[in-house]
This record gives structure tokens, sequence and C-alpha cells, in this order.
């Protein structure tokens, strides 16, 4: 993170959410593989970018609340998204591959969006 930036990172992240996102409907093993390494670093390094952020915006005095508004406002944000998708999945009455693929699809395709922005 330090070698890049933080816009660097960003650009990173969004690099390995688009192969993520894009390798997660291929009927191969070393897709998948690569996907789920994918998906896995963003989540962890997704939490050290937010963290960067953090550190270089808030205030110093006022570290903590910043931390907690930012927390907030992505669960706020995040969580009616994240019901809105499983009940799309679980009103999938087939047991086929499209029934999470599809909703889980272009969930990924909304993010690397929103990312991208």
């Amino acid at each position: 993170a330090d070698l890049l930036g933080l816009v660097g990172f960003s650009w990173f992240l969004t690099l390995m959410f688009c192969v993520g996102g894009g390798l997660f409907g291929q009927r191969s093993w070393r897709a998948q593989q690569v996907a789920s390494v994918g998906m896995q670093l963003f989540t962890t390094l997704q939490n050290l970018l937010i963290n960067r952020y953090i550190l270089f915006y808030s205030p110093p005095n006022r570290m903590g609340v910043y931390t907690g508004v930012l927390v907030v406002f992505i669960t706020c944000f995040f969580l009616p998204i994240m019901g809105g998708v499983s009940a799309w999945i679980e009103s999938g009455e087939d047991d086929t591959k499209d029934r999470f693929y599809i909703p889980l699809f272009w969930t990924s395709m909304a993010g690397v969006g929103v990312f991208l922005i």
C-alpha cells in the first residue's frame, strides 16, 4: 500500500475486484481459484484501504468519531443491498447455477461500477 500510494492502491483493488467478478461464472477450477483468492485479498485489503484513508484524512483529535461515522455509513449503505441480494437468490425457484450466478454477477458488476466512480 505504501509503494502504490492511496490512489494506486485503490486502482489495484479495483483490478482485483474486476478479475474476481469476471471469473466468478467461469466453469474452470483455475478460474474459481483465482476468483476466490482475488476476492479474499480484496476483502482483506479493502479494510487496509479504509484504515489508511481514515489515517490520512481524519483530524488527529477526531479519529475515533470519523471512524465510527464512516463504519455506520458503510454499514447502513450496504446492509439493505446485502439483504436484497440474499432475497433475490432465495426467490429463485430452480436449483441451477443461474439462481446464484445472475444476482451475484450483477451485484459484482454494480460494485465495480461504483468502485470506479
